[in-house]
């Protein structure tokens, strides 16, 4: 399929999943982490969208050692087991428009105490990578 962004036309793999999260509050906190997929194929991004109850909410990211067990479900996930204390990469606010995200890196979500943070994310068929993404919707 093609799809057109701001005039710009590339190449990029059927949408397979759509999904949407519901988050009520949360904290920072490396053990909180996880990975986005299943034993069979982890997910290298996703298109995060915010629908309501985003603003002064984020999503956060950590990087080290670690091992990985897949928890199959709806939807599969990987659960952290930290070799080491992590490195905090840092976070991004999503609250007014779309965001590609990584998701082969161990992340999380922070939501308010008060309000539902819902979001809705899009993964594609052929799991494009990050960069690939990254570089087609900046052009």
């Amino acid at each position: 399929d093609l799809i057109f962004i701001n005039s710009v036309k590339f190449c990029i793999s059927n949408l397979l999943t759509k999904l949407s999260f519901k988050r009520l509050g949360g904290e920072l906190d490396y053990r909180n982490c996880h990975v986005d997929g299943s034993s069979r194929a982890g997910w290298k991004c996703s298109v995060v969208i915010p629908v309501s109850g985003c603003k002064n909410t984020f999503q956060y990211w950590y990087n080290g050692k670690y091992t990985n067990k897949f928890v199959v479900g709806n939807p599969s996930y990987g659960v952290i087991t930290w070799d080491s204390t992590p490195n905090y990469l840092g976070k991004v606010e999503i609250f007014d428009s779309p965001m590609l995200c990584r998701v082969d890196v161990p992340h999380n979500a922070v939501g308010k105490d008060d309000e539902y943070r819902i979001t809705c994310t899009l993964r594609f068929a052929g799991n494009e990578t990050f960069e690939y993404l990254q570089e087609h919707l900046e052009n």
